[in-house]
């Protein structure tokens, strides 16, 4: 039943005896389901973001290819040696740097283990002599390889999807699946600007109408990969 109050009064109209009976009433009711859809929305992004933080900070150990690479967040001191043992790895890099508030955990100097250290910053894009750095690490080093990163994310899922090319020949689509969620890097957000280089490479291809290969990723790296508009 619709009602509508006389001219004598406030005009409202009420649906129903449980309706509101006047603008005011009408105006707090909106008001209180705005607020409780925007705790509802609240709520939901609070449990989506921590059901994706929580592989990429508690453990997010993944191979990049069985046997020859894998990648990481970093481990606890006390898990560190057993994961080198346990999958033989040769080669480690490590993508945080050398600084004293992050060093990588002493390793038994027996295991053999190289460790390279590359600092990349998940917030910025990599220089030139950067990306130049990573390729030639990548190329050189000694399987297994281990890729290190705070959260195993962002700059190890730009190290793999390289890795997959130069050393898998893999086509760009097929590598690009190193930085897909389900290898626990998100697609974008501010934390991920390190990963645009990838979607640069991609562009400059298209440009160039050539396919992703390990000849056509250096000649990117060395004359068409240019940071925010300059080489550097």
């Amino acid at each position: 039943r619709v009602s509508a109050v006389g001219s004598g009064g406030l005009s409202s109209w009420a649906l129903g005896s449980g309706a509101p009976r006047s603008s005011l009433e009408l105006t707090r009711v909106m008001g209180s389901r705005k607020w409780a859809w925007g705790i509802g929305v609240g709520l939901a992004a609070l449990v989506l973001g921590t059901a994706l933080s929580f592989p990429l900070s508690a453990y997010n150990f993944r191979a990049i290819d069985g046997g020859k690479a894998y990648r990481s967040n970093e481990p606890t001191r006390a898990a560190f040696a057993q994961l080198l043992r346990a999958h033989g790895i040769r080669t480690v890099v490590s993508f945080r740097g050398t600084k004293r508030n992050n060093p990588l955990p002493p390793v038994d100097a027996r295991l053999g283990v190289r460790f390279v250290s590359l600092p990349l910053r998940d917030r910025t894009l990599p220089s030139r002599r950067q990306v130049l750095e990573l390729l030639r690490i990548l190329e050189e080093a000694e399987p297994p390889l281990l890729l290190l990163d705070r959260f195993g994310a962002a700059q190890v899922g730009l190290a793999a999807a390289f890795f997959r090319i130069i050393r898998l020949g893999q086509d760009f689509a097929t590598a690009g699946r190193a930085l897909s969620l389900r290898q626990g890097t998100l697609p974008y957000g501010p934390q991920t600007e390190v990963t645009r280089a990838f979607r640069l490479y991609r562009a400059w291809l298209d440009r160039q109408g050539l396919a992703a290969t390990r000849e056509t990723l250096r000649r990117w790296a060395e004359e068409g990969y240019m940071p925010y508009g300059y080489g550097a």
